[in-house]
């Protein structure tokens, strides 16, 4: 790939990482209750989640998707189901609550998972980047090398996006730790994570 086009892909990622939507609203809820290393994770889960995906494109494994097409459906409710469950929670919870919960259960390793969850909830995102690519570049003519720079530029412009969500909802939430409000917008993005991905077509 030219260098141009690897510009290109990275401003266009950008573009798209930027907008706010499932992976967004679920990396500022987990930084406004659990902070930004936590958050973290959450990040980590969804790059690995894109990842996956971003290889089944190239490789033309899309397809699967419309064998199993009943199987992803019901993934993606439960998985909207479960994101409102834990909306629904983080609304109502209590601070001195919430800080209890997080340092008795829970790790990082847990905001991967959610971060994946996320990701592989959503199998649009496979066409996504089945469509997408090749406005960029030829997949058929991709070789390794182009097929890891490519899964780079992903990784560290959507991994960096996100971080920066991250932190400024971080900073917010540290304002005012007693406060039942970073909480109840964190809940609310969970809510609002939970019926997006519902309803994406």
């Amino acid at each position: 790939m030219s260098m141009v086009t690897i510009i290109s892909l990275a401003f266009a990622i950008f573009i798209l990482a930027i907008i706010p939507g499932p992976g967004v609203f679920v990396t500022v809820s987990v930084a406004l209750s659990r902070g930004f290393y936590r958050s973290t994770g959450v990040i980590v889960g969804i790059v690995l989640g894109d990842a996956i995906y971003l290889i089944l494109a190239i490789f033309g494994l899309y397809q699967l998707t419309n064998v199993l097409g009943d199987v992803f459906n019901y993934v993606k409710y439960l998985g909207a189901c479960y994101l409102f469950f834990l909306g629904c929670k983080m609304f109502t919870h209590h601070p001195s609550s919430a800080r209890r919960v997080v340092k008795e259960g829970g790790s990082w390793w847990n905001e991967i998972s959610l971060g994946l969850a996320i990701t592989l909830c959503n199998p649009k995102v496979i066409f996504f980047y089945a469509g997408f690519l090749p406005v960029f570049v030829n997949i058929s003519a991709l070789a390794l090398p182009d097929v890891v720079a490519i899964g780079l530029i992903i990784a560290v412009v959507l991994s960096g996006t996100l971080l920066g969500y991250a932190y400024l909802s971080s900073k917010i939430r540290h304002i005012n730790t007693n406060s039942m409000m970073p909480g109840r917008i964190a809940g609310s993005m969970l809510i609002i994570s939970s019926i997006l991905l519902a309803i994406k077509a």
